[in-house]
């Protein structure tokens, strides 16, 4: 196919399609409560993040003995 010219429709129906290969974040959220959300443009959600507790050093009895 020597001498074939690509459009802009052509160049970009072929980026939809590596650009939905490359999307996989939908498959991992976890919509259960999709049918309950009734919004749109506009419209507030509020999501609920998990408490972080904070690190620091294990006390003495609890760390391993050093070598």
């Amino acid at each position: 196919m020597a001498n074939s010219f690509l459009n802009a429709d052509h160049i970009a129906a072929l980026a939809v399609e590596l650009v939905k290969k490359d999307l996989v974040l939908g498959d991992l959220v976890h919509r259960d409560y999709a049918a309950e959300f009734g919004g749109g443009t506009g419209e507030t959600i509020r999501v609920r993040v998990p408490g972080a507790l904070p690190a620091g050093p294990a006390p003495a009895a609890t760390r391993p003995p050093r070598s």
